[in-house]
């Protein structure tokens, strides 16, 4: 083969890939555009909206039709779940939004006999399904060019790593404790494995992203060996404060009056953890009638050790979240077995052991949810609350700052 044939192969074979990948980049931006409308749309107003007597498929049609936005229901799924495409739907609703028009069709839909929900997918299209069988958006890997950051912004990679996992979605990331995602830093690319909707959020927050703290970064270092062997409690923390550089300090007067002694021997034995797990190791190691656990005082900072119910009242504080827009996507007779589910949500997936007599208190009044724990729950309290959201879009709602108020348990207080 002559050599102007091979270079006009080549030639041919580069201007595919570039085709590649301009259609690619395109299709992206699409889906894109078409997932920002669809959760533009989901809040908006239709109107009137009534169906009378039709099938359950050509409401679901007209609902797209009204909305504009398409809508993609899994059939085979819906069906074994026992709602076929021809249950008849008649539903009459004045001026409702999207998502209280695509709720009401589904309970009527469902009928009782299916449990039905919906997402947005990464193409903007409202996927229906039974709740047993709803996809996640699929996760996704990207890369970005992180290497202005690591330059001209003074980040270290550890630093912009841990910052990307407390500010996007903390709760999902395996880092955390979470099964999504996960990412790394090498030569200048960070590599992002997770959802194109938190995929997007990594996009929009590399331009300027905010600043970790130290001792964040402190916390989630890695302890490459830990190993006691019948050491005695304070002595191991002595001894990592000083390998970690974050002030430990025990309270003693607490611990010892619930049976824990500076004497008590711990054994661990860990490799390549967090500082933040090696503690939570520690703590159970070290627990025996009392419960122990730590505590990051934010402000010092420096971390606090003592009894899970000391450090409870020591550092609990109160506050609500607003979740009367997601009370408000279920007819009003649904809310009061709602507002048990967002109850019972939270207790569950939030420090399950920190609820009940002389620690975390929760109820909800008057749409709000009031919610007292450490100012680390509360934290996690949020993020809950907002993967919530997220499948309700017109459902978002502001989050209270911590503040000092009676919490509304006894007569006294709002309902």
């Amino acid at each position: 083969m002559s050599r102007r044939v091979i270079a006009a192969c080549a030639l041919g074979l580069m201007l595919m890939g570039l085709g590649v990948g301009l259609a690619r980049q395109r299709s992206s931006a699409r889906a894109a555009r078409a997932v920002a409308y669809a959760r533009e749309a989901l809040p908006r107003r239709l109107g009137s909206f009534a169906i009378e007597h039709q099938s359950f498929a050509g409401a679901l049609a007209a609902w797209s039709t009204r909305s504009g936005i398409p809508v993609r229901p899994r059939w085979d799924s819906i069906r074994s779940a026992g709602t076929p495409a021809d249950t008849p739907v008649t539903i009459h609703l004045r001026n409702p939004t999207a998502t209280q028009a695509l709720d009401a069709l589904l309970a009527c839909g469902g009928g009782g006999v299916s449990d039905l929900r919906y997402y947005v997918d990464s193409r903007g299209s409202v996927v229906v399904a039974p709740a047993a069988g709803e996809e996640p958006d699929p996760v996704v890997v990207r890369t970005y060019d992180v290497r202005r950051l690591l330059t001209d912004e003074g980040f270290d990679s550890r630093a912009l790593e841990l910052t990307i996992i407390q500010f996007i979605e903390p709760s999902t990331w395996t880092a955390n404790g979470g099964s999504q995602g996960s990412l790394h830093i090498s030569g200048g690319t960070l590599t992002v494995l997770h959802t194109r909707e938190v995929q997007w959020q990594v996009a929009e927050l590399l331009p300027h992203p905010p600043t970790a703290p130290s001792y964040a970064l402190k916390l989630a270092a890695k302890v490459t060996t830990c190993q006691f062997n019948e050491q005695r409690l304070e002595d191991v923390l002595k001894q990592k404060s000083r390998e970690v550089g974050l002030p430990i300090e025990p309270r003693w007067h607490v611990l010892e009056a619930s049976g824990v002694f500076r004497n008590q021997p711990v054994t661990a034995r860990l490799r390549n953890v967090r500082l933040s797990k090696m503690l939570n190791v520690m703590m159970d190691a070290a627990s025996g009638k009392a419960r122990l656990a730590w505590e990051l005082d934010e402000q010092r900072p420096v971390i606090i050790v003592s009894t899970v119910a000391d450090l409870f009242a020591r550092q609990s504080v109160v506050r609500y979240y607003d979740v009367d827009g997601l009370l408000a996507q279920v007819p009003s007779d649904s809310r009061p077995q709602l507002a048990d589910a967002l109850v019972k949500l939270v207790t569950d997936s939030v420090a399950s052991d920190a609820w009940g007599e002389g620690l975390g208190q929760i109820r909800l009044s008057h749409g709000r949810l009031w919610v007292r724990q450490t100012p680390q729950n509360q934290r996690a309290v949020s993020s809950v609350l907002d993967q919530v959201r997220k499948r309700h879009p017109g459902a978002n709602a502001r989050n209270s700052e911590p503040f000092d108020e009676v919490f509304p348990l006894d007569d006294g207080g709002p309902r």
